[in-house]
């Protein structure tokens, strides 16, 4: 259990769970679903040649968050984490004449760079490595992490990101979830999300200097006390001062109001 403290923005938005929203085609499924559906139609349309890392970027942010809420609403809420990416293989959008669902946006077009395309081709599948040459990043961008929301109780907040800030917002979108996903427990320990452990490469060498790297982040009171645990890691093993909490994929979206 942690400590009261100030989760920043994300106290004032507003959660969407599977009691607050009804799926069965009532009135503000309905409300919602034929908004998405004009969303991806949009998308769809979008022509991505020429298109800056920026534009890129954003549009493939945009994509994937709308495309899993589509796939929501069209298929129900799973009822298990194995359910739960089976969903993010049916969560489908056609683009530039291609069928992509949002793994693959995700893992081969969003986090996956160039270089590493190059080198890896045998990792991937043909579809996936068709859309990784056709539309993935030329460098990758890590901060995609505090970004993509895939409607998940441990998911960052929904957001709508713009190509002309995607910068500015990326930098937002992380401060805010750790500082409301890291905190001190009632035992005296650093906690941090399953999130942070599973893209530890993406910030840091390992594991340790990745926690270095979270509390640069984190506001002034709540980064005095994370270093003041991690201050005890000379006399303590890593696994006293440490607690990382498991990823919850329960449903929840968490929107701004």
């Amino acid at each position: 259990e942690l400590m009261d403290r100030d989760i920043g923005v994300y106290k004032g938005l507003c959660p969407v769970d599977a009691l607050s929203i009804d799926l069965k085609r009532k009135r503000n499924a309905l409300f919602l679903f034929h908004k998405v559906k004009i969303l991806l139609a949009k998308l769809a349309r979008v022509n991505l040649e020429g298109l800056s890392h920026q534009h890129k970027l954003a549009f493939w942010i945009n994509t994937y968050n709308s495309c899993l809420m589509n796939a929501f609403l069209e298929h129900g809420i799973p009822d298990s984490p194995e359910k739960v990416v089976l969903l993010m293989r049916e969560a489908t959008i056609a683009v530039g004449g291609q069928t992509l669902n949002a793994i693959t946006i995700e893992h081969f077009i969003l986090r996956l760079p160039f270089y590493v395309r190059q080198g890896n081709k045998k990792a991937a599948r043909g579809d996936e490595l068709k859309a990784s040459n056709m539309f993935g990043l030329e460098c990758s961008e890590p901060l995609v992490t505090f970004a993509l929301s895939c409607g998940s109780w441990s998911s960052p907040a929904l957001k709508v990101y713009t190509a002309s800030q995607i910068e500015s917002e990326l930098e937002a979108a992380k401060r805010e979830f750790l500082q409301a996903a890291v905190g001190i427990s009632k035992s005296d320990k650093l906690v941090v999300p399953k999130l942070l452990e599973w893209y530890q490469l993406d910030f840091a060498k390992d594991f340790e200097s990745m926690l270095d790297w979270v509390c640069l982040q984190l506001p002034d009171e709540l980064r005095k006390e994370a270093l003041s645990c991690l201050g005890r890691k000379s006399k303590q093993p890593l696994s006293e001062i440490v607690e990382v909490v498991p990823y919850d994929f329960t449903f929840r979206y968490l929107l701004q109001p």
